[in-house]
């Protein structure tokens, strides 16, 4: 669905950096961002600051009061939790902290194992 007239929603990617690899789940932000623009969403994909502390690295806990502070606000959360090569789900510490903090703000949260279950979502999204 191709979002027109409407406020353009602001969509809060939260899914692994840590555990895994990390150029892969910086990755899975960027492709994820990319369905969901062309779909006519403001996507907001943490991970692309691993590019950032590339440059100045940060600690974990000046990164964490930066993305909450974004994900202040955004109008909902999106929660991939990827599969890794043996089928187990990739834990985050990281996005269970912003499904905690998104739930407590009460913004609509929907989470998904692949981007093209988010794909289907929102294409029939309203």
């Amino acid at each position: 669905m191709k979002l027109k007239n409407l406020k353009k929603l602001k969509i809060y990617i939260a899914s692994p950096y840590t555990l895994g690899n990390k150029i892969k789940n910086v990755r899975l932000q960027i492709d994820a961002f990319h369905i969901l623009r062309d779909m006519g969403f403001i996507p907001i994909p943490p991970l692309t600051s691993h590019y950032i502390n590339e440059v100045q690295e940060r600690t974990h806990a000046e990164w964490l009061e930066y993305d909450f502070e974004i994900l202040r606000t955004c109008d909902m959360i999106v929660r991939i939790r990827p599969l890794d090569e043996y089928g187990k789900e990739i834990y985050s510490s990281g996005a269970d902290m912003e499904e905690k903090e998104a739930k407590r703000l009460g913004l609509p949260y929907y989470e998904f194992k692949t981007l093209e279950e988010m794909k289907i979502f929102f294409e029939n999204y309203e």
